[in-house]
């Protein structure tokens, strides 16, 4: 089943695969070899958001 969650990481943490897949199945729930895949649909900065202007 796919569903759409969301996760504040840190670019280092965005960057390692196997950390997101922890994060995403402890947020679940879940043992992490249960998460198939993920898909990111929207990364940002502090920067970016505070500053909306600037993307």
């Amino acid at each position: 089943m796919q569903k759409i969650i969301q996760l504040q990481l840190s670019p280092q943490e965005a960057s390692d695969h196997a950390f997101i897949q922890r994060q995403i199945a402890a947020s679940e729930g879940i043992d992490p070899s249960g998460v198939t895949g993920f898909t990111i649909l929207k990364a940002l900065s502090m920067r970016a958001r505070s500053n909306p202007g600037s993307i």
